[in-house]
């Protein structure tokens, strides 16, 4: 689902991972790293006010392609961690990090 979001339909095209240029476009691709493409590392605060959000159970982030939602003042992110709702306007952001191995990361 999140790979097939149109960039154009979302409040905030732009990536926000550290990793890539400013101007890169919030693709999925763009919102993870190159071979680990199923993991996605964002900073859980809500872009609105830094509120912290709440992940949608797997059962309703399939249905619904959300991944989060912020309790307080119902902003809305896809599983990929783009802006689609509420009065957040940004993306969450996509911190540094590297893949130590597999199954392990480093943050920052």
């Amino acid at each position: 689902m999140a790979r097939s979001a149109r960039i154009s339909e979302l409040p905030d095209r732009l990536a926000r991972n550290e990793a890539l240029s400013k101007n890169a476009l919030a693709d999925d691709a763009n919102r993870t790293k190159d071979g680990h493409a199923r993991w996605l590392v964002v900073v859980g605060s809500c872009t609105h006010m830094g509120c912290r959000l709440k992940s949608n159970e797997a059962v309703a982030a399939r249905a619904s392609g959300e991944g989060w939602v912020c309790a307080c003042h119902a902003a809305r992110f896809d599983l990929s961690g783009r802006v689609v709702g509420g009065p957040a306007r940004t993306n969450l952001p996509v911190p540094p990090y590297i893949f130590l191995s597999p199954t392990r990361i480093r943050i920052g």
